[in-house]
């Protein structure tokens, strides 16, 4: 089963995204900042983060910055959708794939699989 840590600051899409992958058997851990995400890694593995750019307490570039070398990491912010392309913001994050919030599920899901098999 494929683990996959998501870490937001809104508890809408940390449930409902959570919900979503889990209908296609990953298994999803919660974190809501980047402090928590770090103490999440310290305690399990996992194949892949799902991490919000714009957060308190840690945000997502600092977490990414940390945790880049880790795993895959998929980046999402509803701030950023009409500055640049995903494409053009995956690669200056240094991520695998960005999402602009409100994305689309099953996008996140074949990006998912694509990343870790």
């Amino acid at each position: 089963m494929v683990s996959v840590l998501l870490v937001d600051d809104d508890p809408q899409i940390l449930d409902s995204t959570k919900l979503f992958l889990e209908a296609y058997d990953f298994h999803v851990t919660l974190a809501r900042n980047g402090i928590e995400a770090m103490d999440m890694i310290q305690k399990q593995d996992f194949d892949l983060a799902i991490v919000d750019l714009f957060m308190p307490y840690s945000g997502g570039i600092e977490t990414i910055s940390k945790i880049c070398r880790r795993m895959p990491i998929i980046a999402v912010s509803g701030q950023m959708k009409d500055r640049l392309s995903e494409e053009e913001i995956s690669r200056s994050l240094n991520v695998d794939h960005f999402f602009a919030k409100p994305f689309d599920p099953r996008k996140l899901v074949h990006a998912i699989n694509e990343l870790v098999h």
